[in-house]
């Protein structure tokens, strides 16, 4: 069974979630910086709090909207955590101490 490359699977599911993601982080960090920092008032900064819980998308939509962006949140988390220990991985791959090279069969393919 050929291994799973998380990398192609983070770049491919990476466009489809980026502007759900922002548009959610934008909105809850506007929402709270406006109501504390600024003084308004909740009635007044509401939109962002629709927008941001997809409440436009009614009753049947909100629900599908929350889990999916959720869902593409934890998936981007554990292939990126994936791909960065992969990446780091190697560093802690001992050397030899006669030739400084790595020590052979552990090699990190990536």
């Amino acid at each position: 069974m050929k291994p799973i490359n998380f990398r192609q699977l983070h770049r491919k599911v990476a466009p489809i979630v980026l502007l759900p993601l922002l548009i959610t982080a934008l909105t809850g960090m506007s929402y709270r910086i406006l109501k504390s920092w600024l003084g308004l008032s909740r009635d007044s900064v509401h939109f962002l709090m629709v927008i941001h819980e997809g409440e436009y998308l009614g009753n049947f939509g909100e629900p599908i909207y929350v889990f999916l962006n959720g869902l593409g949140l934890l998936f981007m988390i554990v292939t990126g955590a994936n791909i960065l220990l992969k990446s780091v991985k190697p560093w802690f791959i001992p050397r030899d101490k006669e030739t400084g090279n790595r020590e052979q069969g552990t090699e990190n393919n990536l």
